[in-house]
Parts: structure tokens; sequence; C-alpha cells
């Protein structure tokens, strides 16, 4: 068997260094852990992170509650908006450690640190000791790394498969062993559904593949190799595939949020990197809020819909509208491309600027993305100029060198990757996980400008400096005049104290967006929530109506409107505002509430009739009936009462409000029968319930049976 050049690490000095430099990394990590480990925003997800830890927490426990109010995404019944890799890794974390908050942070932190090893044997494998150790320490203390490896997100498990699979193609190169050429495949079919864009590489995979292992090296067996490869990368995306299928009914490879995604970044409201949706589709804040946006599709079409023919109505949007205005689709992209490789944060779920500010861990990292760019740009013209010239000698064939066919591969994967956000948008967080194999180029460039200094070649090093110094500078212009919002920020950390049940501090953070934005509906909407939390009903209804008022299709605003009025006994009120909501989507449970309002003011017949359309509508649940029961039992309908009393009982036979209910009907009819087995039932669930012992002593029921 060959040896294996890649986890040669070198003589005793570069092993201390390597080790020193996971030290170092483990050490600002466990810091930053430290320091933010009781901060509300970094305790608590939102939007995707919040999403991942709901999925995953089911996935674990099989509890799919919502905490918070959302939608229910019916993850288990429809394909996956998401890739779903991510989750179900964090879902192991909570089979394990339970639904720990801290435990998958200080993991990520941990392999975060452990990936110092891969980035080094990595660079090392490319362009020696010296650029091997500058690129992992660079690792090491690149403040977004840290920050990332404490959100709920794909992007550090993504930082460790990428310089994985390198390695493992490179293993695979060495030996020519199908071993080598299933694990390979594996890893890139997992990332494929980490992130579904890196599927595009795959065919890209396979030519490089096929000229190096088949055309030039001639290498026995590459076929198999080339076929065994496939059919591994194939697996993980063919697995996910199948399960959207069986409990999808629909056939979606990986996840149904392409078409979305493509018509954000392609419609007359793009900008690149916001979600802004033309016309009166629902606001798309999460993927919780995607089956609205199913709905009203469905509403357009006049039909039910599969989610992958959700996909390609928002597909065909998309096009249609990049063949109507073709350079203004281009110039678009070029604007995401330039944004994507940036200076400038482009926020998408939190703001990593203000996290930074705010931590004394990650502000004393001074590494950023622009220097990381403008060296790694020195290295790639240096990677290319020696692959096609080789300095002095002719140019040599372009897999001759280790370095050359490995540095072509991972440079193929960056390009093919980042290319895939043209028609797309973009966020600063889409890049990060590439920034890892950017690094090794980056130090390679670094590596080069000090070999350059030190030999004293003095034209080319300050040529060189003077590239790094024009780059960062155009990296860091902010040519698209991007700005944090100051006023989300504070909302956001509203949101946090308020799920930490602090909502004294979430009063004042939606107070400060609000002095920083007086329009800005999502604050009001919070403050509302957070008032009302704090028993304050009357304020909580002015900010709900100011949030109406700036967010009239935001549905949730209008049902918490009616829950508020319908508190404060205020149910003409209630009702008006649940048919508000009403108009934008109609649920059994808003059903329900109208029907209990119009209950609650005396309405006996409204309440029925209303009872009566939400049954035919959504089915005959135990919590209609109930209430079913009871208008009838109020109306001296005592037969109808029992009856359906009776079925809500069949379908809720614990149910102790049932129970008391039916004793009741049971007494208007005289049924002693009857009353005598409710009786039994409540002790049974209740042993010793004073009131039903006395019913029963009243009739002279024994209760000892």
């Amino acid at each position: 068997m060959v040896e294996s050049k890649i986890m040669r690490i070198g003589n005793n000095t570069t092993i201390r260094l390597i080790i020193m430099i996971f030290f170092i990394a483990l050490g600002v990590r466990v810091a930053y852990f430290i320091e933010m480990k009781a901060d509300p925003e970094y305790l608590q997800p939102s939007v995707d992170a919040y999403y991942h830890d709901y999925w995953a927490w089911g996935l674990a426990s099989g509890d799919w509650r919502l905490k918070y109010g959302q939608r229910d995404p019916e993850i288990q019944s429809t394909p996956y908006f998401r890739a779903p890799a991510y989750p179900y890794m964090l879902s192991v974390v909570y089979t394990v450690f339970g639904h720990d908050p801290l435990a998958p942070r200080l993991l990520q932190h941990v392999f975060g640190a452990l990936n110092c090893f891969l980035i080094f044997f990595l660079a090392r494998r490319l362009f020696g000791n010296k650029t091997a150790l500058l690129a992992s320490f660079m690792y090491a203390v690149y403040w977004p790394f840290v920050y990332f490896e404490g959100e709920l997100r794909e992007v550090t498990l993504l930082c460790v498969l990428l310089p994985m699979f390198i390695l493992l193609v490179m293993r695979l190169c060495d030996e020519g062993s199908l071993k080598w050429a299933l694990l390979a495949g594996l890893t890139l079919g997992v990332i494929s559904v980490t992130r579904a864009n890196y599927i595009l590489f795959f065919p890209f995979s396979l030519v490089w593949l096929y000229m190096f292992l088949i055309k030039n090296n001639g290498k026995s067996g590459g076929w198999k190799i080339v076929v065994m490869f496939s059919i591994f990368v194939s697996l993980p995306i063919s697995v996910v595939a199948a399960r959207n299928y069986v409990y999808g009914n629909d056939f979606v490879l990986v996840s149904s949020n392409m078409g979305i995604n493509l018509y954000i970044g392609n419609n007359n409201l793009s900008d690149g990197h916001s979600v802004r949706l033309p016309g009166d589709i629902p606001i798309f804040r999460s993927a919780f809020s995607y089956l609205d946006i199913v709905e009203h599709v469905e509403e357009i079409e006049q039909r039910d819909l599969q989610h992958s023919e959700v996909s390609q109505y928002f597909s065909k949007l998309a096009v249609e509208y990049i063949i109507e205005y073709p350079f203004e689709t281009f110039v678009l992209g070029c604007k995401k491309m330039a944004m994507l490789f940036g200076g400038t944060t482009i926020e998408s779920e939190k703001n990593q600027e203000t996290f930074r500010r705010r931590s004394v861990v990650l502000s004393g990292l001074p590494l950023s993305f622009s220097v990381v760019l403008s060296f790694s740009i020195v290295g790639v013209l240096v990677f290319f100029r020696r692959v096609f010239f080789g300095g002095r000698l002719p140019p040599p064939s372009l897999f001759s060198n280790d370095s050359y066919k490995y540095g072509i591969l991972v440079l193929l994967l960056i390009a093919v990757y980042c290319s895939s956000y043209f028609l797309f948008f973009v966020t600063s967080r889409f890049r990060v996980p590439c920034v890892a194999l950017i690094m090794v180029f980056s130090a390679y460039g670094a590596n080069f400008l000090l070999s350059e200094f030190g030999m004293r070649n003095y034209k080319r090093a300050i040529g060189a400096s003077l590239l790094v110094v024009l780059f960062y500078f155009l990296s860091n212009a902010n040519l698209f005049d991007i700005h944090s919002d100051q006023a989300k920020i504070e909302s956001d950390r509203g949101l946090a104290y308020a799920r930490e049940n602090r909502f004294d501090d979430a009063i004042e953070s939606y107070q400060k967006a609000i002095e920083i934005n007086p329009s800005y509906g999502s604050a009001y909407n919070n403050l509302a929530t957070a008032l009302a939390a704090r028993g304050d009903l009357q304020q909580a209804t002015v900010n709900y109506i100011q949030a109406s008022q700036l967010l009239p299709n935001e549905r949730s605003i209008w049902i918490n409107l009616g829950l508020i009025s319908h508190k404060m006994e205020m149910y003409d009120t209630a009702i008006i505002y649940y048919k508000e909501a009403e108009l934008l989507r109609e649920d059994e449970m808003l059903s329900f509430r109208i029907a209990y309002s119009l209950l609650k003011k005396d309405d006996n017949s409204g309440a029925e009739d209303r009872f009566k359309k939400t049954m035919e509508s959504y089915g005959r649940s135990s919590s209609i009936l109930f209430q079913l029961g009871r208008i009838y039992l109020d109306a001296g309908k005592l037969e109808d009462a029992k009856q359906v009393l009776l079925e809500a009982l069949q379908k809720s036979p614990n149910n102790l409000l049932i129970l008391w209910v039916l004793t009741e009907c049971a007494e208007a009819l005289h049924d002693i029968e009857g009353l005598h087995k409710y009786i039994q039932s409540i002790l049974a669930l209740e042993p010793g319930n004073a009131k039903a012992i006395v019913l029963a002593e009243k009739y002279g029921l024994s209760v000892g049976d």
C-alpha cells in the first residue's frame, strides 16, 4: 500500500507548533463560550437556527410542540424545506445530552479547534509546512468561525467536511483504493445534503477524477473507482429523496426551497441580499412561514399543490423575469458576487458585527475576511503562474505535481459553490465554509510575500504587497451602501430576552428599536406581545393596532388582537379581529376561537353554527364536540348534548372537563347508571376528588367498586 503523504507532519518543531496552534484555537473558543454562555442571544436560536433546533429536538424526543406561536411546518409529513444533514446531526447531540442549549455549541467549538489539524494537513500537502502552519493559525483566530460555532447552523459542519473531502480525495489518488472512493464519495454526498448548492460540484468532481485517475495517470481500475465514488455521492442524496417521496408524497431531491430562493434573487424588487417578494405574497421570515406561501400559491392556482409544484411555480416566475430582463439580471448577479466577496458584512438572522463588538474575545481577533481575501488573490495568482509558466521553465503538465492538481480541485470547488449564488441571493454566512479553503491560498500568498522579502526580491515583493493593499481597500469599499439595521438588532435582542421571560429587558429593547425606526412594524408587534405577557393589555392593544397598520398582512397580529380582546371580555371586538385574520388564511383554531367568542357573548345559536361549520371543514375534534355539548346542555337539548359529549369522550377518554359536563347531563336526564359510571371515571383519574364523592353520596352511589 502506498504510504499516505497527508498525515505525516514533519519535524518536532512543526509538531509542537501545530499543537500550540490547536490550543490557541481551543483557548479562544472556550473563552468565547464562557463569555457568552449567559447572553440571551447566544442561547436563544432564532429564525432558521430555531427551525433547526425545533427539528432536531422533534427527531430526538418526538416532541413537535412549538414554543413561540409559529405555524407548524409539518416536517414529518412534507418534503424537507431545508437540507436535513445538520438537524439530524444536532438531533444526535440532543439524544445524548438532552435539550441543552450549551451542549451543541460547546461541541461545535471543540470541532472548530480540531479543524485546525485538517487545514494544516490540507495546506501542507499543497504548499508545505510553513504555509500549513500559517493557514491553521489563521483558521484558529478568524473570528467568524468562532462566532458561527456558537450558532445552530450548518456552517461549522461544512467547515469540517470540506477539507475532509479534499483530504479523502488525496488519499484516494495516493492509493487508488475503493475504500477511499467510498469515503470521499460519501463525504461529498453528506456535504450535498447539508447545503444543496454543493450538488453542482458533483459533475465537476467526476471530470477531475477522470482527467487524473483515468486519462492522465492510467490508474488501474480507475473506472471502478469513479463508479464507486459516484454511487456513494448519490447515496445520501437518494436517501433524502426517498424519504421525501415516502413521507412527503412528492419527488424532491433534497429540499423544496430552491424555487422561492430563486425568485427572491430574481424579481423586480430584488437587491441581491434582502428577502423581497412582490405582490401580496405572505411575509417570508423563516421556514416556519413557508406553508403560508404554499397556500397562497394554491389559492392563485385554485388547486392543491405539491411542494415541488410550488417550487416550480416560483422558478417559472424567476425564469420569466430573467428572460425579460437579461441585462438587469446579469448586473444584479455581478453585484451579488461582489457582495459575497466584499468586506461589508451582509446580515441574515443576526448581525455578526454587533456580536463582535459586544464580545471582548471576538473584538480581540483582528483577522477579517478582507485580509484573508487580499492575500488569497496573491496566492492564487502565484499558484497559476507556477502552474502554467513554472517560473523560467516550460509549462508543466497540469497534473504533474500534487500542488497543481489538488490546488485546481480546491479552487474548482470554491468557484462552483460561490458562482451558484449568481442567480439566488447572498449573505456573508454563505461564504464562511469556503473561507476555510480560501485560507490555504491566503496563507500561501502571505508566505510568498515573506519569502520574497526574505530573499530581497523587493520589486516582486512590493508589487505583490501593493496588490494586497489594493484588494483590501476594494473589498472593504461599501460599494452598495449596505448598513446594519440597528432597529432589527435591538428588536432581535428583545426577542431573545422575551424567550427567557425577561420582559422588562425585552420591552426596553423593543422601545429602542421603535425609537430608531418608528415605522418598524415587527418591533411594535413584539413590544405588544411582551406587554401582554407582563399583563398590560391596554398598552399591548395600542401597540398591536399600530403594528397592524404597518403590517396589515401579518396574520398573527390580528389573532393576537383577538386574543387580548377576548381576554378583556370584549367579545364582539375579538370576533372582528379574528375575522381579519381569517381573510388572510382560514384554519381550524381560528374558526374555533370565533365560535368560542360567540359562545362567551351568549350568542349560542351563532356559536353552534360556527362550531358545526368548523367540524364540516376540519373534522369532529373533541374540543368542538365538547363545546357543542355545553351549548346543547344550556339549551335543554339533553339527548343531543349526551350524544356529542360521549363522542368527545371517546376521542379524549381522560378529559375531566368532558366527564364533569356528562355528569351534569346525566343528572338532568336522571340517568343514575350513567352518573355512576362518570363519577367512577373521575375518581379513577383523581382519587379522593371531594366534589365527586359528595355527588355520589347525594345519589347513594357506591364508588368503592
